[in-house]
């Protein structure tokens, strides 16, 4: 497994674990010991070269953080896609009907996919 973590960060912050509550095998723990820290001196990089960040973006920063520590991760696709294409993800029993694409209501940006409760 530590094919796919980057080497600076094999067993140092990144290490196996057996789960705390779950049964299994080990498993990658990205330690958080430090998250917090990176994640202030990423933003502040960003806000001091003259950028902005919207609270909405944390996740996606942090996200790619943690590629940076495994690589191989892929879960970054900032590409567009049709609607359609995003269809093509949910199962046809729930396409347009149960999931639909929708603008959000206070972001721009592309239509996303929205879960309907009432269904």
């Amino acid at each position: 497994m530590y094919e796919d973590v980057s080497q600076d960060y094999a067993k140092k912050t990144v290490t196996m674990e057996s789960h705390p509550h779950l049964p299994g095998p080990p498993m990658a723990s990205i330690h958080p010991c430090r998250h917090a820290e990176v994640m202030k001196k990423i933003i502040e990089t960003v806000l001091e070269g003259g950028g902005e960040l919207g609270v909405h973006m944390y996740l996606i920063i942090f996200l790619k953080f943690v590629q940076s520590v495994i690589p191989t991760i892929e879960y970054d696709f900032t590409q567009n896609f049709t609607v359609d294409q995003m269809y093509e993800d949910v199962s046809q029993d729930y396409a347009k009907k149960t999931v639909t694409m929708e603008s959000h209501p206070h972001l721009p940006g592309p239509p996303m996919a929205s879960i309907h409760p009432c269904r």
